[in-house]
């Protein structure tokens, strides 16, 4: 199974993000046939904390580049303007993705549909997961 989300939907936000407005970013994902449940808080000045199952790390520094990489994907504007997929009723072992900045707040999922402005969010955001 791809890791890469098939539904996106807009939950709240702003039509714009500018680019100081993406922080403080919050990013979860959970579900998949192992029960994740990982959550990462990211600070403007790259501190960030990472939790899995409740158990969270101590607080690390991001690579500045992999901060200014997400601070340019998620300035994005057709990241802000991005419109719903279609759903499906059921995503057995499927990923949900949650991700919310100052400005707005995205859900996606594993099991329907293609978002490329969502996937390049994620190429940045789950490698920060391993941590």
């Amino acid at each position: 199974m791809s890791r890469r989300p098939c539904l996106l939907y807009r939950v709240s936000g702003a039509a714009t993000a500018p680019a100081a407005a993406v922080f403080p970013v919050d990013f979860s994902r959970s579900g998949g046939i192992a029960g994740f449940d990982d959550r990462l808080h990211i600070d403007a000045d790259g501190m960030m904390t990472v939790s899995h199952r409740g158990s969270t790390g101590a607080p690390v520094k991001a690579d500045p580049a992999v901060v200014a990489a997400l601070q340019q994907v998620l300035s994005a504007p057709s990241l802000a303007t991005a419109k719903p997929l279609a759903s499906s009723a059921i995503c057995a072992d499927g990923f949900r993705y949650r991700l919310s900045t100052p400005a707005w707040t995205y859900s996606a999922d594993d099991c329907s549909g293609n978002h490329p402005e969502i996937e390049r969010v994620l190429d940045v955001l789950l490698p920060l997961l391993k941590r």
